[in-house]
Formats: C-alpha cells, structure tokens, sequence
C-alpha cells in the first residue's frame, strides 16, 4: 500500500476510524498533538506503571521492550477506541479506566502464577482483548463497553 493509497482512503473513513489512524500516527511520530496535550501512548505507559505502584520514566525501560511497548501501543489505543468510546474524553475517565483495565492484566498474571512487573505488563498487551472478555463475558461482542466505562464517567447531582 502506498502514501497516495493511504490518503485516498482517509475521506471515506469515520471520525472513530480518524481518531485511531490519528493516535497511530502521532505515536509514531512521537510528538505532540498542536494543543500540547499528552498523547495516549504516554498517558497509557504512565497508567501502565501506576497501576503496579512503581512509578518509572519510559526513557528508563530497555532498548527491547521500549520497542515491543511502542509495536503495540497503536493498537491498545485501537482497541480502546472500537469498544471504549470516551475512554479519553477527560483525564479522570482515562486514568481511571487505563488503571482497571491493567489491572486485569495484573489479576490474569496472578491467575497463571506469573509474577506482575513492568514488562510482563507490557508484553501481555497483546492479549487486552482476551483478558476483558474473560473479565466481561460477552461484553465485547454485544458492543457494550460503554457499560465497563460508565462507571468511570462524572455523575451528576
């Protein structure tokens, strides 16, 4: 596929369907949207290490796994854009649902006795999609991450 294919394509897209060709591109561009705010891929690596309570900068991981985290970060942001619409509609909603959501992750590693750190979060990404089907049973298929998420949304009084 080339450039032109590419561009010729983006019209006839959704804004969902912008919005996620929008967070790929500027995680691998590494930058910053115009309005300087965090982009997903550093908010989801800051949650990431929060939810394990061991706070660390990205600059700091190893050359592989920075790789590995940066390959599949594009598509968690995916992930959360198909079945969480609004999971980054403010910083309270991201936060909260980004530290849930890993610590899924982090309750599926105990499950199989694999010790949770760093990495091992890291390279269970891939499987997101798995482990919160098996944390919502059929949640996923029916379309209703919604429902996951609006316990992270602001009530009002």
């Amino acid at each position: 596929m080339t450039k032109d294919d590419i561009l010729t394509a983006l019209p006839s897209l959704n804004r969902a369907d912008l919005e996620a060709v929008q967070a790929v591109a500027l995680s691998l561009l590494k930058g910053r949207p115009s309005n300087g705010a965090v982009i997903a891929p550093q908010t989801v690596f800051d949650a990431l290490v929060a939810t394990l309570g061991r706070p660390m900068p990205y600059s700091s991981l190893p050359p592989t796994l920075a790789k590995y985290y940066d390959a599949n970060s594009p598509g968690l942001i995916i992930f959360f854009n198909k079945y969480f619409k609004g999971w980054d509609s403010n910083q309270i909603t991201q936060t909260g649902f980004l530290r849930m959501i890993f610590s899924l992750i982090v309750y599926d590693l105990k499950e199989r006795g694999a010790p949770p750190s760093i990495a091992a979060l890291i390279y269970n990404l891939p499987r997101i999609y798995e482990i919160v089907d098996n944390a919502f049973p059929g949640y996923l298929k029916a379309n209703m991450g919604h429902m996951i998420l609006k316990m992270f949304k602001k009530r009002r009084a």
